[in-house]
């Protein structure tokens, strides 16, 4: 299993769909280049979707003016360095879904994923004194039209295959995931809002052709 067979994640892209007062709902289209490269190597082209899960996360903690970390242990440690040593290579639950909304794939296929989340319209946070007052030093909110961004890749059940098809695969990739890929959507800039240009907000207008 060399590092350069392992599948990648594009996003091709993402609507925005009003919910309820609460919530608005993204449907996103991913696509996924070298899985069936990937799975040919090691268990001869067999249909083995079931062992793989693509994960879509949105943060509306814009990492310039809000909290966007998770402490571990004794130490506060940004998402995105989690992610740069691979902690997400161990499951969905190294992460602080507080401050997160994720999902995974709806429907899978070898070349491309789609997803369904629900994602909060606003996020309060608050930060409380650590010498047991409970006192609230500081605290925030943010909208989705104020901050939104992502991160998706994919994750490999290597043990279920190891299994199910009487390979070796070495410890070094148990349960192993891709890179990640990662990138801002909505943001407000200089009194501006920018929007990525694979995002099409439907919120408005459930008349457009792109949003049907």
């Amino acid at each position: 299993m060399a590092c350069k067979l392992q599948p990648k994640v594009d996003v091709l892209g993402i609507e925005i769909h009003n919910h309820d007062a609460d919530f608005v709902e993204l449907r996103a289209r991913v696509n996924i280049e070298g899985l069936q490269t990937y799975l040919d190597k090691d268990i001869g082209g067999q249909d083995a979707t079931q062992y793989v899960k693509v994960v879509m996360l949105f943060s509306m903690h814009d990492p310039e003016t809000s909290k966007e970390h998770i402490v571990t242990g004794d130490s506060t440690t940004s998402i995105l360095t989690q992610l740069d040593f691979k902690k997400h290579w161990e499951g969905l639950d190294w992460l602080n879904f507080d401050s997160y909304t994720y999902g995974e794939s709806v429907s899978i296929d070898y070349d491309r994923a789609e997803f369904r989340i629900l994602v909060p319209k606003e996020l309060r946070w608050e930060e409380k004194s650590t010498d047991g007052s409970d006192e609230i030093i500081e605290q925030g909110r943010t909208t989705i039209d104020d901050y939104l961004s992502y991160f998706t890749y994919i994750q490999v059940n290597t043990s279920g295959l190891e299994t199910d098809y009487s390979i070796d695969i070495p410890d070094t990739y148990d349960g192993m995931a891709t890179d990640y890929q990662t990138g801002v959507l909505l943001k407000v800039e200089n009194g501006e809002q920018f929007i990525s240009s694979n995002v099409t907000d439907c919120r408005e207008s459930q008349e457009d052709e792109a949003c049907s």
